[in-house]
């Protein structure tokens, strides 16, 4: 499935996240979610970044407020994503269609779609980070057949830096691109360090170097590192600068 935001191109996401529960049996077949847009570019030549995605549907709400309560978050947290996914937020949109989706192998999100991370990132942390201790399964995907993961991301400061770091562990992650704000104290989001031995390809933009060491330090198999640096004066101004430590990126 391959789909385009921008604000000439409204994408039938929503219409796609109504007929999934209509038809459960298509859930199993979707392998790749493509979601393209990395500018909303007004034909003045501006840009302005809408709210929501453009209303083309109504959504079931009985059908997916029992998806979203039977992914185990918290009360107030289903309660935000139910309310945000029948406005239309994009990113409450895109957490629930991964929730129905247990064989996705690869997704790919580019900008316009990651404006902010909180239901996406907890769905992962959730499953990925916290497993219960009360013996309670998910009965939704804990995302085994995903190898492939594509996140770019605005240069803006709303996105949490643990729900990109989660990906890592991922139990079959093969291939990870991502965009990854600058914690001023950096800590994992699950208990114990990542070391996916799987991961063979990693590529990271706008994470600075003092982090870089944490996230590469598990990643035995790792073979290829496309790391892109970024400095914006606005951006991460507590832990970021203009020099770059080449030295700290050597060792």
């Amino acid at each position: 499935i391959q789909m385009e935001w921008t604000l000439d191109h409204h994408p039938p996401i929503l219409l796609l996240l109504r007929s999934l529960p209509e038809n459960p049996e298509l859930c199993s077949h979707v392998r790749s979610l493509r979601l393209d847009g990395r500018i909303f570019m007004t034909k003045s030549g501006g840009s302005e970044t809408p709210d929501a995605l453009p209303r083309t549907v109504s959504l079931p709400f009985l059908e997916l407020s029992q998806a979203i309560t039977r992914t185990g978050v918290s009360q107030d947290v289903a309660d935000s994503w139910k309310r945000k996914t029948q406005l239309g937020v994009a990113n409450a949109v895109i957490a629930l269609l991964m929730s129905i989706l247990p064989n996705l192998a690869s997704l790919s999100l580019q900008s316009n779609w990651t404006i902010e991370s909180h239901y996406l990132g907890h769905r992962f942390r959730l499953a990925l980070c916290n497993p219960r201790r009360d013996g309670f399964q998910h009965q939704l995907p804990t995302f085994q057949a995903l190898t492939t993961v594509e996140t770019a991301s605005k240069r803006t400061n709303n996105q949490n830096p643990a729900d990109i770091l989660a990906l890592l562990n991922l139990p079959n992650i093969q291939t990870l691109s991502a965009s990854i704000n600058n914690p001023i104290h950096f800590a994992w989001p699950s208990e114990h360090p990542p070391a996916p031995l799987t991961l063979t390809s990693l590529e990271l933009h706008r994470i600075r170097e003092d982090c870089i060491g944490p996230v590469l330090s598990g990643l035995t198999s790792l073979q290829t590192l496309r790391y892109g640096c970024f400095y914006q004066s606005d951006i991460d101004e507590e832990v970021s600068d203009e020099i770059t430590k080449l030295d700290i990126i050597a060792s």
